[in-house]
């Protein structure tokens, strides 16, 4: 995975964390998503600490907002001239309401255009 670029979301913690380390020692940049920037930031100097040659960017951002996932990609592409792999790791625990399910849905046709 050498000169690969990874965008993981739900990268704060669990197995988002964990796969963001993984990618990071096989050789990749790392962008760590989350809602969280203060636990991204744990997550990042973990990595550091492991990997200290690693590339790691962290973007505060809402995955069920558009403009902030568009924001986070564009800013990606802007450091790593690319971006080869997305980890869509975050998720929502507990029931969806039909509203929610409807808006989550608009949302993800809205980052397909944009991708």
């Amino acid at each position: 995975y050498l000169g690969k670029v990874v965008f993981i979301t739900g990268a704060s913690r669990g197995i988002g964390a964990e796969t963001a380390l993984q990618y990071s020692l096989a050789g990749a940049s790392v962008v760590l998503v989350s809602r969280k920037l203060d636990s991204l930031i744990l997550v990042k100097d973990e990595i550091l600490r492991k990997v200290p040659n690693a590339h790691v960017l962290t973007f505060a951002a809402d995955v069920t907002q558009a403009r902030e996932v568009a924001h986070a990609i564009s800013e990606t592409i802007a450091k790593f001239g690319h971006l080869d792999i997305l980890v869509a790791n975050a998720g929502k625990a507990g029931a969806w309401t039909r509203r929610e399910f409807v808006r989550y849905s608009v949302q993800v046709v809205k980052l397909t255009r944009i991708l």
